[in-house]
């Protein structure tokens, strides 16, 4: 991943502001979730609630994932 030192250094922040629990679940919206990161990040960039936007953004998501064959876990 390209930014995968990001998620690293933000997960080991967050485990250490917050407890494991808590840090799951801040994490999930940035980067676990297809549905949870495209709403959160799409709102934040464009300061819109925009439905179809979401979902475009969750599905280029999705096929980006599919066409590189990244595994998440």
């Amino acid at each position: 991943m390209l930014l995968g030192w990001f998620r690293i250094v933000g997960a080991n922040l967050f485990d250490m502001a917050f407890s494991k629990q808590w840090s799951r679940y801040l994490q999930k919206p940035l980067w676990d979730c297809y549905v949870c990161m495209s709403s959160f990040w799409t709102i934040i960039l464009t300061l819109d609630f925009d439905v179809k936007q979401i979902l475009l953004v969750c599905g280029l998501n999705f096929l980006i994932t599919k066409a590189f064959d990244i595994d998440e876990d």
